[in-house]
C-alpha cells in the first residue's frame, strides 16, 4: 500500500489514479498524475483503461518528474 494513493474505477472502465486528492480530469483529459508502464508514459485518462492486475512493483516519485 502507498499512503494517500487510490486507484478508482472511473466512468467507462477508465481507471483514475489519485494522490492526495489530485487526480485526472474527465473534462480536459489531462492528468497531473502520470502513470508509467515499462517506461512508457500514460498521461491521459483514456489510457488508464489498461489492465492493472499482476503488478510486480509500484514506484512513487516525489516532486516534478517532467524530464523522465
Amino acid at each position: 500500500m502507498i499512503p494517500n494513493m487510490m486507484i478508482d474505477s472511473g466512468i467507462g472502465g477508465n481507471n483514475n489514479v489519485i494522490f492526495r486528492g489530485i487526480g485526472s480530469s474527465m473534462f480536459t483529459g489531462k492528468n497531473p498524475v502520470v502513470l508509467y508502464v515499462d517506461g512508457v508514459p500514460f498521461d491521459q485518462v483514456s489510457h488508464y483503461g489498461a489492465d492493472l492486475v499482476n503488478i510486480e512493483r509500484v514506484e512513487v516519485l516525489r516532486g516534478p518528474q517532467g524530464t523522465l
